[in-house]
């Protein structure tokens, strides 16, 4: 006997259902097979962007510790490293080839936007995540070369201390290798913090500085005023 064939109504039922399910296969193969690499790195690079965008103010600690500068001179956190000056703080580790090195190149970027600045109540911080093994000589050697001028300083010291001041700037993490992309903008005279997540534009840092620098200043009289 021959198969019945279907009624027009069936096929027609069939035919629906399966341009139906095509868009699905086709999107489904965007996301996951190689049609959709181009996509994804597009779309990473876009979630990238905007958590580099992301800042906020920070609750930070200062730790007030015995720690050593590039030249191997001791160096109190509270009092020589931040003192009342605005300072710019990134994180690094001398073995680091990935996230350091691009956290590196926007200080030195910060370094020739804040020129006329450094030395005069706004400094660079480069602190050790890795006080193990960054000795001041390396941290040295890792400034030199990135270029770094008289106000930009390299700071690492015993692990207990450096960690206990990393804790206390929410920068501490158990494996460096996983540490997050992160600078640090504050204000010694004020205490006011800012975190930024990502790789910033170092012009936004720049602005932040100033807008720091310029909240210092006091309310100017009121016209008529004494």
């Amino acid at each position: 006997m021959l198969p019945a064939h279907p009624s027009p109504r069936r096929a027609a039922a069939a035919l629906v259902a399966l341009l139906l399910a095509l868009p699905a296969q086709a999107a489904g193969k965007g996301e996951g097979g190689k049609e959709g690499c181009a996509h994804c790195d597009a779309e990473k690079a876009k979630a990238e962007e905007k958590r580099a965008a992301l800042s906020s103010d920070a609750a930070v600690t200062i730790v007030d510790r015995e720690l050593r500068d590039q030249s191997g001179k001791p160096v109190r956190f509270a009092r020589d490293v931040v003192g009342g000056d605005v300072v710019v703080m990134d994180f690094v580790f001398t073995h680091c080839t990935t996230i350091c090195p691009v956290l590196s190149a926007k200080m030195v970027r910060l370094q020739s936007l804040l020129e006329a600045r450094l030395g005069k109540g706004v400094k660079l911080v480069t602190m050790s995540l890795d006080p193990l093994r960054d000795t001041p000589a390396l941290m040295k050697a890792w400034g030199a070369k990135f270029k770094n001028g008289p106000n930009w300083h390299f700071i690492t010291g015993k692990q207990e201390d450096q960690e206990a001041v990393l804790k206390g700037l929410g920068a501490y993490v158990a494996n460096v290798a996983e540490h997050p992309p992160m600078i640090l903008v504050g204000d010694g005279k004020t205490g006011r913090w800012v975190r930024i997540n990502g790789f910033p534009d170092p012009k936004k840092v720049a602005a932040l500085v100033e807008e720091m620098l310029a909240s210092r200043k006091p309310a100017t009289a009121q016209a008529g005023g004494k």
